[in-house]
Formats: C-alpha cells, structure tokens, sequence
C-alpha cells in the first residue's frame, strides 16, 4: 500500500519567512499569513500613503483656487489681469516665480462659453486648467509661433460654431489660468 504525505515540501526559494524586518517594523506571519498586528500594520500604511496621495493630489486644484480667489479681489475673471511692472524681486514669495521674467496672469472662466485669447507677438506663456493640467502653449511655443494670435478656447463638450482665424484650445475644465 502506497501512502502519500498529505501536503509536499515547500520548494527551496519560495517559503515565506516566519518575520520579516521593514521600515514599518517587523511583520510576523504564521504559514505565509500575517498574524493581527501586522495586517493592523500594513493596513494602517496603506492608509497613510492613500492619504499622502490625496493631498499631493488636492495640491493643484487648490492652488489654482487660490490664484483665482487673489485675481479676484483685483476684478471680474476674463477681464482682470495680474501684470508685473518690474520683475519678481528675489524676496517675493511663490512656488516658481524667477526673477528675469515679466509677469501676467488672469482666470478665465468658460461656464458662459468660448473666450478669444488675443496674444501679442514676441510673448511666452500657457494656459493650464483648473487641475493645473497643460492646456496650450501661446506666443514663442504656441501655435502661433512668437507672431501673435488669437486663441478661442473652448469649454468641455462644446459642440458650437468654431470662427476661421483662430487657434482653437479645448479645456477639460471650465476655470483656466493664462500667463
């Protein structure tokens, strides 16, 4: 009579170790399972990094919030724009100012519809929505090649007459920065 044993040997190489040293500490596993405090451990991980996503994620959006909330105080978006007189001083807070560029900036709100971007020749900038997501290069890297142009951006899912002489943008969101 042949009698078989019930379960094989695990193969060399592939056994999971009975503890297991991480930056987290020490998981403990019991036949490969983890034992209640390290998947407490690793559950708790898992919510710290989804937190940390969540933030990184938000940073964009709530910047750009931001930016239209000070644009606002100056005036009414799609006619109030930021313009710099003198360049950025090197004490001046913000995240990504240098100090030989002019600067200018406005909100542009789509919710009524399509704007016209009208940009003058020699300049260089973008739009970006409301997600900080690039939307379109103007003036040196746009379309328009340093000439100026005019830009029609358009709102998501706009299905509307689109004018000959301009440079169509699409937004993925109805709030843009232009600089």
């Amino acid at each position: 009579m042949t009698t078989y044993a019930p379960t094989p040997p695990a193969p060399p190489g592939i056994a999971c170790p009975d503890e297991v040293r991480t930056r987290l500490g020490t998981l403990r596993f019991s036949d490969g399972f983890p034992d209640d405090a390290t998947v407490r451990t690793l559950f708790d991980n898992l919510d710290f990094q989804r937190a940390v996503q969540a933030y990184l994620l938000g940073l964009a959006p709530v910047d750009m919030a931001v930016m239209r909330t000070a644009l606002s105080r100056w005036g009414p978006a799609n006619s109030t724009m930021a313009i710099w007189e003198d360049l950025v001083h090197p004490r001046f807070v913000g995240l990504v100012y240098n100090t030989s560029t002019s600067y200018c900036y406005a909100w542009l709100d789509l919710r009524d519809g399509p704007l016209v971007v009208e940009v003058p020749p020699g300049v260089y900038g973008g739009i970006d929505d409301h997600w900080c997501r690039w939307v379109a290069d103007l003036g040196l890297t746009g379309a328009d090649r340093g000439e100026g142009g005019r830009y029609l951006v358009v709102p998501p899912g706009y299905d509307g007459d689109l004018p000959a002489g301009h440079v169509v943008v699409r937004s993925r969101t109805y709030g843009n920065f232009l600089g």
